[in-house]
């Protein structure tokens, strides 16, 4: 998956994902989908598509869903850069912030991680993805909690629906979580037999400074 391609996936998801559950949302104390055009063209070129897109962009949503399994990530590899380095584990100069760098750099300048790296993007779009879904249920929860008190027909249906996509995003979330995990130990063992002694160079600088 390109980058360019990624981003343009992140930007769009929120949006669409918006606009099913807004058409459920809209249908269900309805009694029919009839009317709805939800077919993926549409959806994706759509105004509300790009102004939820926008609305993400500035908000973070995102982040604040996903924040405890993109901590677990990051950790894994910043500690795992540390072992390779075979320094102090000193965790305010060794930050994944300060860390990070010199892991990019590796990944954008070794064929093979680039590669490797293809695999981690994609699986990092699902990962994205449920975290979408997770903060929209949340929201779309809170709207038929609304309708349920002012006793909309069906709209007890919404509540389900809605707390059980939420529910369900939470054990999916630990499934990609763990499969990046994984993905980004292959790219760290390949760095190990490889580029030990810059990763050591490198870390050693950042505990110098």
């Amino acid at each position: 998956m390109e980058p360019t391609t990624l981003q343009y996936l992140r930007y769009t998801t929120p949006g669409v994902i918006f606009i099913l559950f807004w058409t459920i949302f809209l249908a269900v104390p309805r009694g029919t989908f009839g009317g709805f055009d939800l077919s993926f063209e549409t959806l994706q070129s759509s105004i509300p598509v790009l102004i939820t897109g926008l609305f993400y962009y500035v908000f973070p949503l995102r982040s604040w869903a996903n924040k405890r399994f993109y901590n677990r990530v990051n950790e894994n590899l910043r500690s795992k850069l540390v072992d390779i380095a075979g320094v102090e584990d000193n965790e305010k100069k060794l930050s994944w912030k300060r860390v990070k760098n010199s892991f990019y750099d590796l990944i954008d300048n070794d064929a093979t991680l680039t590669t490797r790296s293809q695999r981690v993007m994609f699986n990092g779009f699902i990962w994205t993805t449920i975290a979408d879904v997770r903060v929209f249920s949340l929201i779309f929860f809170i709207l038929s909690a609304i309708l349920w008190f002012s006793d909309i027909e069906r709209s007890h249906y919404l509540l389900i629906l809605f707390f059980l996509v939420g529910l369900i995003s939470l054990p999916l979330s630990e499934f990609v979580t763990q499969k990046h995990i994984r993905l980004g130990d292959d790219q760290i063992e390949f760095i190990r037999g490889k580029y030990q002694t810059k990763v050591t160079a490198e870390l050693r600088q950042l505990l110098n400074e």
